[in-house]
């Protein structure tokens, strides 16, 4: 097992024995307006624009309560991440629409501050950790040589520097949002970036030819056990 997997299952295994610490358990589930940011110093590629589609997202939480107004809440999550890129490449004179999806089992741990008694609305933020399970691109190609649109679809390729698909499996981001407790329902709001570059190793990104990064607008209702 390398260094990156291990990491994570420690991280795992840490997030499920902290939960054993309390008897309260939230279920939770909804979509993710999720999006990547997908450059880099392509001098082929023009009219490069990067916009959102709309991902699943489920898992499960376990709020420590700390005090009445503060809780730690690691989580385990199940979360699908990409975006879309439209761009023409001006060598070959074709549009083309690049679609990636990324399927994540993810461990954020978010610090959360209560207001209000009955009702409560909180906000939160954290770090997370997240592994790939797997990965896909679909493309869309119309242009100069193609009758209509041409479509095809490739496996990302994880951790393999000599694939042309390859990607990082490991990602790490912080997370921020506000939601509200009624009861036992629970609704949230919440903004995830990825900071590491998917496609190398260091996180400004410099002297890289390709930038991939993963960001998130998740919608999600839970009940609380």
């Amino acid at each position: 097992m390398n260094n990156t997997k291990l990491v994570f299952m420690t991280l795992l295994l840490a997030a499920l024995s902290f939960s054993t610490l309390q008897a309260q358990i939230g279920v939770r589930g909804g979509v993710n307006l999720a999006s990547v940011f997908l450059d880099g110093n392509e001098q082929d590629l023009e009219d490069i624009k990067n916009t959102t589609i709309l991902t699943p997202t489920v898992g499960v939480y376990f709020p420590l309560k700390i005090t009445d107004f503060f809780a730690i809440q690691p989580e385990v999550s199940f979360i699908q991440k990409g975006g879309i890129r439209n761009f023409t490449n001006k060598v070959k004179l074709l549009d083309i629409e690049e679609t990636t999806r990324l399927n994540f089992l993810e461990i954020p741990v978010m610090a959360k501050l209560y207001l209000g008694d009955e009702t409560k609305f909180f906000v939160e933020g954290g770090p997370f950790a997240a592994l790939a399970i797997n990965g896909k691109r679909d493309y869309a190609v119309s242009g100069a040589g193609t009758e209509g649109i041409v479509e095809s679809s490739v496996d990302m390729v994880f951790d393999n520097k000599e694939s042309e698909d390859y990607a990082k499996r490991f990602e790490y981001g912080a997370s921020v949002g506000a939601g509200m407790l009624f009861g036992k329902i629970m609704v949230n709001l919440r903004y995830s970036l990825g900071f590491n570059n998917l496609l190398d190793d260091d996180v400004d990104s410099t002297n890289d030819s390709r930038v991939l990064r993963t960001r998130g607008l998740s919608l999600t209702a839970g009940f609380e056990f």
